[in-house]
């Protein structure tokens, strides 16, 4: 959902051409399974364009040598990462006041509220990304 989410925001934003996304496990129980459809749903539902032939993979050591940064859902993504100044919960960037763990939808049910979470989180990464990054305009 945060992949193509965030991919959507920096579309409209004008800044797709600066970046690379993509998104992936920490652990393997969900290798090669595809986009959930209760996932599909959500953004069907907000009219995010997504890839339904996605496959979910794992994190890889090039991931961490070739992102500038690498944003984790909840705590528990970050107990199976390294501690690298690049890697940030992507509740970090969302206002005050929002929980820190992104729950999984796929146990909680509630695609929608996860969307929300995401949504902010993703809406002021792009921000903090435009205060932090001066050569991140639109022209």
């Amino acid at each position: 959902m945060a992949e193509f989410l965030f991919k959507h925001l920096a579309s409209e934003s004008g800044l797709s051409r600066f970046f690379q996304v993509s998104s992936a496990a920490t652990t393997s129980w969900s290798l090669g399974e595809p986009v959930h459809p209760g996932t599909q749903a959500v953004l069907k539902k907000h009219g995010i364009p997504f890839d339904p032939g996605k496959r979910a993979r794992r994190l890889t050591p090039d991931d961490y040598l070739e992102n500038d940064f690498i944003l984790a859902m909840d705590s528990h993504n970050l107990r199976h990462m390294p501690n690298l100044d690049k890697i940030h919960r992507l509740t970090e960037f969302a206002p005050p006041g929002t929980p820190l763990d992104v729950p999984d939808p796929y146990y909680t049910g509630d695609f929608d509220s996860v969307y929300a979470l995401i949504h902010a989180g993703c809406a002021g990464f792009i921000s903090w990304l435009r205060d932090t990054n001066p050569h991140l305009k639109v022209s």
